[in-house]
């Protein structure tokens, strides 16, 4: 490889991706306090603890508001080492024209599957990582903040119109 070419590319995500976007998800938070209080049970259940990982990529995806970016080895354009996912909040200019360039009958369609899917995927296979009440507590909590900080008119005003950071994620080796 030549000096002038760079080790690390980046590039949009791919549906090829999601699952090793995922599991840099998992490996990464998997010993946060959030995880502990959330996920309890993540080491006896792995697989399920990455499954959310999954279905959350999966579905940002599919969202036209959103938009996903890997970083990958030049040596491995194919595997993903880091990625983050941003999803356009607001109406203005930027994300009418947004939504209008990734809004596809089919994209609209598995957006669709993706929902049904998951939902599916979590009746038949329960998330046996979590901690039921703990995830109803943090959901409740985030609410409180969304309203309070977010979709207040107020808020709306400075911040309504904005890029937001829904994940960014970079793998350990």
């Amino acid at each position: 490889m030549s000096s002038t070419q760079p080790q690390i590319q980046i590039r949009r995500m791919q549906p090829s991706d999601i699952p090793h976007m995922a599991q840099i998800a998992s490996k990464s938070y998997f010993n946060t306090p959030l995880s502990a209080y959330l996920s309890p049970h993540r080491h006896t259940y792995p697989e399920d603890f990455n499954r959310r990982f999954v279905q959350m990529t999966r579905a940002r995806y599919y969202n036209p508001r959103s938009i996903g970016f890997v970083a990958v080895s030049a040596s491995k354009p194919e595997l993903p080492i880091a990625y983050a996912q941003f999803i356009r909040l607001g109406n203005d200019e930027a994300a009418r024209r947004l939504i209008a360039a990734q809004r596809t009958v089919w994209g609209t369609v598995m957006g669709w599957v993706v929902g049904i899917w998951n939902r599916i995927e979590n009746w038949v296979w329960p998330d046996r990582s979590v901690d039921v009440k703990a995830v109803e507590n943090f959901g409740r909590a985030v609410e409180v903040d969304d309203r309070k900080f977010w979709e207040s008119e107020e808020m709306k005003g400075l911040y309504g119109e904005r890029w937001h950071a829904q994940s960014v994620v970079v793998s350990e080796g």
